[in-house]
């Protein structure tokens, strides 16, 4: 049996001049901690890390991320985890894989989690009205039929119920959240966009109205029952409920706003969501996610624990609710979406000063997280290309033997483009890569090279092939030359 302790995190950190450490490690007392995976020391893996590591240092770099952390799950270890930029500039604080940041809707997966426990112990049903275990609601019965509003339909975003409180919350520079009491006042008598179970609407109101039926069913507040029941049997250590002083003496990342016309990105202020807790609350880091995307993972797969059992999780994971025109469908707090024939599990959040993006793919017992602090940051993109680039890699390693490389280490680095941009220089499957920086995906447009000589190399046959060459300039500078561009090295590729 799957037995969550609240052990620390096994990890060996090795940290670069960006102060991003890499992280092999194994994952609580979830299973045996191991500093490296025969995945994480597997040839396959370790060029999965440089192009994807090359590739998002520079996208975070030409999109002026402050600051940005990803941790990469398979099975049971947090296989690579980094952070990029800064948690806090000012103070030149950088990002770490411990670093909090918000995780704005993401907090969802953890009031339906709560919900379900509820559940699971009998003391609530799905089909109960809501108002059966929250009187405060609906008092004003505005709803023609109030009983339709049940827990189901709030953890699958059918409860009828609006998008958002009547209130400025997401409006700088305050944020004006509202308190609990403001929220007990509206949920007396909110307002109704659709019949309960017609249609699905995303509903922050809905999801608050789940973590006020959380409270009044256990008799807790929402952050002592996340602390108690979820973050400690998780070893979540570096986890809240809130942006309050404990996350905020803990190192929360400061936040910044989407890129305005000049480049810039404007600082938001701190602020605390108070009675939206349930749905955007929380504060977690990348290390501590991973024990909650690992925990999810393998009960998805059958492992029992003590938080939920396995039957629940893949209730979860499950579609329960299928809206029209939609490229997502709902589960128990949890979305589910495809790409590329493949079907995902997650959420997505956005908050002011936040973005985030976890996924995961339980057959494949893979699992991304990024966090970043900054609005309009594509964490959905990054994420999708990490299961892209890792995904093959882990399932390479260690069965598959690696592939003969060519012997060009000497040649992999950034170089600088004449117009502009880079080019990074590296080995993918035993052939030399180039791929131009910066760009939509580390894959896509990839251009692999063969040797001709010890410094030339070619792609493809006959009229339409390329050929590159490596030269050393009188400044005793490396170039690449291609065609009648010569770029010069500005840089090698940092091997992890």
């Amino acid at each position: 049996m799957l037995n969550p302790s609240s052990r620390p995190l096994g990890a060996i950190h090795r940290c670069t001049r960006h102060v991003s450490c890499v992280l092999f490690a194994g994952l609580l007392a979830l299973s045996s901690i191991s500093a490296q995976s025969p995945a994480t020391v597997h040839p396959r893996m370790q060029e999965a890390i440089r192009l994807f590591d090359t590739w998002l240092e520079a996208d975070v770099a030409y999109e002026r991320v402050p600051g940005l952390a990803i941790g990469i799950v398979s099975d049971q270890q947090l296989v690579w985890a980094k952070g990029y930029g800064f948690a806090d500039g000012a103070r030149q604080i950088p990002v770490t894989p411990s670093t909090p940041f918000s995780i704005c809707s993401i907090s969802k997966l953890f009031t339906a989690t709560a919900v379900l426990q509820l559940r699971d112990n009998g003391q609530v049903a799905l089909d109960d009205p809501v108002s059966r275990h929250v009187p405060a609601f609906n008092s004003g019965r505005t709803y023609p039929s109030p009983d339709e509003v049940t827990v189901r339909r709030l953890l699958t975003h059918a409860s009828g119920l609006p998008r958002d409180f009547p209130y400025a919350s997401w409006t700088g520079p305050e944020y004006p959240f509202p308190t609990q009491a403001q929220v007990m006042q509206y949920l007396a008598a909110p307002s109704q966009i659709s019949a309960p179970g017609s249609r699905n609407e995303y509903s922050n109101v809905g999801m608050t109205l789940a973590g006020q039926l959380v409270q009044t069913v256990s008799g807790l507040s929402f952050d002592e029952y996340l602390r108690t029941r979820i973050f400690a049997p998780l070893g979540m250590t570096r986890s809240f409920s809130d942006q309050h002083a404990a996350a905020r003496a803990a190192g929360l990342a400061a936040g910044f706003s989407v890129l305005q016309r000049d480049g810039s990105r404007v600082p938001i202020p701190s602020y605390e969501v108070r009675g939206l807790a349930a749905v955007a609350g929380i504060v977690s880091t990348v290390e501590d996610m991973a024990r909650f995307a690992r925990w999810q993972v393998q009960s998805a797969l059958g492992a029992e624990s003590t938080l939920l059992g396995a039957k629940t999780v893949q209730e979860m994971h499950s579609v329960q609710f299928m809206p029209v025109d939609s490229w997502t469908t709902s589960g128990y707090g949890f979305q589910m979406w495809r790409e590329n024939d493949r079907t995902f599990v997650g959420h997505a959040g956005t908050c002011p000063g936040a973005q985030s993006q976890l996924l995961t793919r339980p057959q494949d017992r893979i699992a991304v997280i990024v966090l970043s602090n900054a609005l309009g940051v594509e964490t959905g993109r990054y994420a999708q290309r990490a299961y892209d680039v890792f995904a093959p890699a882990i399932r390479a390693a260690p069965g598959e033997q690696a592939s003969p490389s060519v012997s060009a280490p000497s040649f992999e680095g950034l170089y600088q483009r004449p117009l502009g941009s880079e080019s990074a220089v590296m080995m993918w499957q035993g052939r030399l890569a180039v791929r131009s920086l910066p760009a939509i995906s580390p894959l896509g447009g990839l251009e692999l090279f063969e040797p001709v000589s010890d410094s030339v190399f070619r792609r493809g046959t006959g009229p339409a092939a390329e050929t590159i060459e490596f030269r050393t300039d009188p400044q005793g500078r490396l170039l690449l030359v291609r065609g009648h561009q010569h770029m010069v090295r500005r840089a090698p590729l940092r091997r992890e």
